[in-house]
């Protein structure tokens, strides 16, 4: 904030016993710009700076021992000072005894005596001022955090009496008044003690010329004009403060991104296409990283990130149905046309996966942005990106590219969701009587997607139908009823597979071999003691002996089978319960028995709580 720092030394100046309050959201910078350019800079004019949050306190007498306990150590740091000061005076050395680790446990003329302290140090008559433009100066920090229990009128009050005019210091509060509770009653409080609002929000040329000139990113530096006018048209031109906190995040997962990418960048894109693609992965993670710690984005919001179509030109559209959260994005981001945006903005899926989930598939990123900025007519250029230009084309012409997009399909150049799209494409083609293959496409591209689809089933988290409804575009449960049958079957057939694996492996191998394997998305765990009883598990890994029932323990007592169906649970349970008591076993494995019933049952209530 450019004024901040003479707003401060100005108030410093005032003789009236009245605070300073700095206030902006929660996130803008306030704590980071004081402790590192304010703080800084007072401390070198010879001022004693105490900082203080208020954060985490259940009661007044706290936040006083606390605070005047931190105001001591900045005056005297090293405690031998003190010590030897006592000799000189009785107040002093009950100060000194207090600073042990009780940390002032009696407040009871604290105040007096700190100005016992310095008189008897400065001979100082004007309390905390050594010397004419040298001051005291306490921030204390998170007044909208203060605890219930503490009145806010009782604090300002301490404020005000004991450190404006007792003790003569100076005092910012550095605060978020949006988030206060009781703002109309704060108000007229802070009416007696607070002399000045001042809202804080950076300018972003401040952030281009100390954040982004001298950025450890190389990209960042080098196209640092760019990335400022993009924050300026996101944030000073709608009138929203940056969150300073949030656009550091960006930032460290750019540069992760980045270097993750960068091998294939370097490998397979033209130099020329290299900037174009950074610009596009900062936008991807700037757009997501923002709206995911704002308004906390799902995986399902990524995948429908996909119905946000990008277009060669004219700007992104917006499929229709999409869900509210990508109706935001499009609203904030794209509704505007801003043409530095607009030229440079892809939606990875994997880029924004990674945001939520702190790791990169990396699965097809680089021919898409390939397809997006090589605008020719050459290799680069997929065969669905010409279908956007349609209106251009003759009728043989839209059949040529049609059946281009055939060819590529058959071999193996899209992945499954680039076959999603060729699908929700061609369907919007033949809705318009726009189609000119004289092949069925529909089977074609079922055919490919059965072969894709087990690449798919080994990173996806979703099940099957919340996965193909986010794809909005392709209405695959309504209009092809046979793809979406058969593609459903695989997909049982393909997680009962890895579920059975997992079974196996649960009793036959070590926890830690099990633990490996969880990190499959695709083993649905909440299936588990269902597929176990139709295996009868129970007889042929449970209730024998030497068993590993310990492994199924570990998991139950994780959590990880809280999702299961209560009716599963009383199922198994009831089995095992039965088996145990018909069988006849050795100490250790009835105790790992009763001991994985047990947990069984204390996690049950819990489930039943949920």
């Amino acid at each position: 904030m450019e004024h901040l720092e003479e707003i401060i030394r100005n108030y410093l100046r005032t003789e009236e016993p009245y605070a300073l309050q700095v206030d902006g959201d929660w996130g803008v910078g306030k704590t980071y710009y004081v402790k590192n350019n304010i703080e800084k800079k007072l401390r070198g004019d010879l001022n004693h700076v105490v900082y203080f949050s208020v954060y985490g306190y259940d009661s007044l007498n706290q936040i006083k021992k606390e605070l005047l306990y931190n105001i001591l150590l900045e005056l005297y740091p090293e405690k031998k000072i003190l010590t030897g000061i006592s000799k000189a005076n009785k107040h002093i050395g009950k100060i000194v005894d207090a600073m042990g680790d009780s940390k002032l446990k009696t407040i009871s003329s604290i105040t007096g005596v700190i100005l016992d302290v310095l008189n008897e140090i400065t001979n100082s008559v004007n309390n905390l001022k050594m010397y004419p433009e040298r001051y005291l100066i306490i921030f204390i920090d998170d007044l909208e955090r203060i605890s219930s229990k503490i009145k806010a009128e009782d604090f300002i009050g301490f404020v005000g009496t004991e450190l404006l005019e007792k003790i003569g210091c100076k005092v910012i509060f550095l605060s978020n008044s949006v988030e206060m509770k009781n703002t109309k009653k704060f108000q007229k409080i802070k009416e007696k003690t607070i002399y000045r609002t001042v809202q804080f929000k950076y300018d972003i040329d401040e952030i281009e010329a100390k954040l982004l000139k001298n950025s450890r990113i190389e990209f960042i530096k080098n196209n640092h004009d760019w990335v400022a006018s993009i924050l300026n048209e996101f944030h000073s031109e709608q009138g929203t403060a940056l969150n300073i906190r949030i656009f550091k995040s960006v930032l460290e997962n750019y540069s992760i991104v980045e270097t993750l990418l960068l091998p294939d960048i370097k490998n397979y894109v033209p130099n020329e296409l290299h900037d174009k693609i950074k610009k596009s992965i900062f936008l991807n993670v700037y757009v997501v990283t923002n709206e995911y710690k704002k308004n906390g984005l799902s995986e399902r919001d990524i995948f429908s990130l996909r119905n946000i179509i990008i277009r060669t030109a004219g700007g992104a559209i917006l499929v229709e149905g999409s869900e509210q959260a990508v109706k935001n994005i499009y609203s904030k981001y794209h509704e505007k046309h801003i043409p530095m945006f607009d030229e440079y903005i892809f939606y990875s899926t994997d880029i924004s996966l990674f945001i939520l989930r702190g790791y990169l598939e990396n699965r097809n990123c680089i021919q898409k942005w390939l397809d997006i900025f090589n605008l020719d007519e050459n290799d680069y250029r997929s065969s669905l990106s010409k279908l956007y230009e349609f209106r251009r084309y003759t009728d043989d012409q839209l059949k040529e590219v049609q059946e281009e997009i055939l060819s590529d399909i058959k071999s193996g150049v899209y992945d499954f969701d680039n076959l999603l799209d060729a699908l929700g494409q061609l369907d919007q083609y033949k809705d318009m009587g726009l189609i000119f293959l004289d092949e069925d496409y529909e089977a074609v591209i079922e055919t490919q997607m059965v072969e894709e689809y087990p690449k798919v089933i080994q990173k996806e988290q979703m099940d099957f139908d919340t996965m193909i409804s986010v794809i909005h575009q392709v209405k695959i449960k309504k209009n092809h009823k046979k793809i979406y049958e058969n593609l459903k079957a695989l997909d049982s057939k393909l997680r009962k597979e890895k579920l059975e694996k997992f079974v196996t492996t649960l009793f036959t191998k070590t926890y830690n071999e099990v633990f490996i394997l969880l990190n499959d998305p695709s083993i649905q765990l909440k299936e588990l003691l269902r597929l176990m009883l139709d295996l009868n598990s129970i007889e042929k890994y449970i209730v024998v002996p030497n068993n590993l029932s310990d492994n199924l323990w570990e998991l139950v007592r994780a959590g990880k089978l809280d999702y299961t169906e209560k009716n599963d649970i009383a199922d198994f349970l009831d089995n095992l319960k039965m088996t145990k008591e018909n069988k006849s076993l050795g100490k250790i494995d009835t105790f790992k028995l009763e001991q994985l019933i047990k947990e069984f049952e204390d996690r049950f209530t819990l489930v039943k709580e949920k």
